[in-house]
């Protein structure tokens, strides 16, 4: 009896089961497509004319750079995808709202909106993480 469902319902779990998961797949890779564009802003407006690239070590180095740009990234796909996510509806909210926010600080970070230099931009990338946090409990807890 281990392998049969009396509950008559059997389809419907699969099909919340599989709507979850494309839902997570959707999230995790809005958060890997928008960290990347953001990583690539982000790295445009640092000099690397002294930054040896050629060297041993480099690719270090341009991970500890670029942190500050992917870290919010990486802690709200982690944050998200630990949530129940069933309603397509709230994933595409999410992902709309991820979207916008991301466009905001790519805006700053041009300097369409302000020109933060130093502390300014680690406070930025902060805030953006506290924000995707709070969208991710807002939108996707059921």
């Amino acid at each position: 009896m281990s392998g049969v469902d009396v509950s008559g319902d059997g389809e419907g779990a699969a099909s919340l089961a599989q709507r979850r998961l494309a839902n997570r797949r959707s999230v995790t890779w809005a958060h890997a497509l928008l960290g990347s564009a953001l990583v690539f802003i982000y790295i445009s407006r640092i000099t690397l004319t002294r930054y040896r690239y050629w060297q041993f070590g480099a690719s270090e180095a341009l991970i500890a750079i670029t942190a500050p740009a992917w870290i919010p990234y990486l802690i709200s796909a982690l944050n998200s995808r630990r949530l129940v996510m069933t309603g397509d509806r709230s994933a595409l909210w999410f992902i709309a709202s991820i979207t916008m926010v991301s466009a905001l600080v790519a805006a700053v970070l041009l300097g369409a909106i302000g020109s933060p230099t130093g502390l300014g931009v680690l406070l930025l990338f902060g805030g953006q993480t506290i924000v995707f946090i709070r969208l991710a409990e807002i939108l996707l807890r059921k």
